[in-house]
């Protein structure tokens, strides 16, 4: 067998559907047993096609073996790589302006590989941003009121952070 994906890479909380992809042997698969000090984190040890999720990054070692209808096994291993998520903290928080003055939000982020890719904010306040799609854009309204936005940061292991602010408009 060949575990597939090769190479197992995921965010942290994300699942990876695993697949031992067993081969030769009798071709008639009785028995698939998944192993290690991470099998937690398998939603079922005994299937040929478990997911794998871990709320932790780091490198997991996973073993794989299946047993054949004439008694004979196939092992293989995997090393999953767990990719830490990057952290959005919007600042300021609280956030407050008057109207038509403008504010600058900064979706501060931190974390995952530090090399950030994608910035998206979205929500009912987005209208009042000078851009969608950069880190620290420019909040204006004229009207008063609460105005809520999402800012989401992806690095480039395709991992995601986000945070919520609703800014005031006095």
């Amino acid at each position: 067998s060949s575990i597939l994906p090769n190479p197992a890479e995921v965010c942290e909380g994300s699942d990876l559907l695993l697949n031992g992809n067993p081969s030769g042997g009798s071709g008639i698969y009785t028995n698939h047993l998944w192993t290690g000090a991470h099998v937690d984190s398998l939603n079922n040890p005994n299937i040929q096609s478990p997911i794998f999720q871990s709320d932790n990054s780091g490198a997991f070692l996973i073993f794989y073996a299946v047993t054949d209808n004439n008694g004979c096994i196939g092992n293989s291993s995997i090393v999953i790589d767990v990719f830490e998520n990057p952290v959005a903290a919007i600042l300021p928080d609280p956030a407050s302006v008057c109207p038509g003055a403008s504010l600058i939000l900064n979706g501060n982020p931190s974390g995952g590989s530090g090399v950030f890719v994608n910035h998206l904010w979205t929500g009912v306040g987005t209208s009042s941003l000078d851009n969608v799609n950069i880190q620290s854009p420019t909040f204006g309204q004229p009207n008063p009121g609460n105005y809520n936005l999402t800012y989401t940061v992806t690095d480039d292991n395709g991992c995601q952070g986000s945070d919520n602010i609703t800014v005031e408009v006095l």
